[in-house]
C-alpha cells in the first residue's frame, strides 16, 4: 500500500474545501502535493530554493524529481511547529499534520507532539509514517 493510500484511510476527502493540512518535510515526494489540488501547507527547515540546491548536489536524488520539491509555506524546525504556525495562522485550525519519515529525526519529538496539539483543531489528527525498520539489533 502506498503512503498516500495509508494516510488516506484517515483523511476521507483530502481535497475537500476547508480541510487544511500541514505536511512536514516532504522533500521531493509530498504525500498530498499542492500541484494535484490538495490544500496542504509545507513546513520544512529550508525554503524551496535551498532544498532544490541541496537536491542538485545530492547524487542520490533523481534529477527528474527536483521539480517535485514544492514551495515551502512555513520555514523552521518541526519541533517548533506551534510557534511557526502561530506567526502566520490561527492555532487550532488545521485538520491534519502529515509526517512521513520525519519523526525519527526530530530533535525534540515531545515538543513536536505538544505543538501539534496546539495547531490541530478539535478532532484533528497528527499522522505519522515512520521509516519501516527491517533490521533487528
Amino acid at each position: 500500500m502506498s503512503r498516500r493510500a495509508e494516510f488516506s484511510r484517515y483523511i476521507p476527502h483530502p481535497k475537500e474545501p476547508g480541510i487544511l493540512a500541514i505536511e512536514i518535510g516532504p522533500w521531493f515526494a509530498p504525500i498530498f502535493p499542492k500541484k494535484e489540488g490538495y490544500p496542504c501547507l509545507v513546513l520544512d527547515l529550508y525554503d524551496r530554493k535551498t532544498l532544490q540546491e541541496r537536491a542538485e548536489r545530492d547524487p542520490y536524488i533523481p534529477r527528474e524529481r527536483i521539480p517535485d520539491i514544492e514551495e515551502v509555506d512555513l520555514v523552521g524546525s518541526a519541533s517548533e511547529i506551534a510557534e511557526i504556525v502561530a506567526a502566520h495562522y490561527p492555532l487550532s485550525s488545521f485538520a491534519y499534520i502529515i509526517s512521513s519519515h520525519n519523526f525519527e529525526h526530530l530533535p525534540n519529538p515531545i515538543r513536536f507532539l505538544q505543538g501539534c496539539a496546539k495547531v490541530l483543531k478539535p478532532g484533528g489528527y497528527p499522522l505519522d509514517g515512520p521509516t519501516r525498520c527491517t533490521h533487528l539489533f
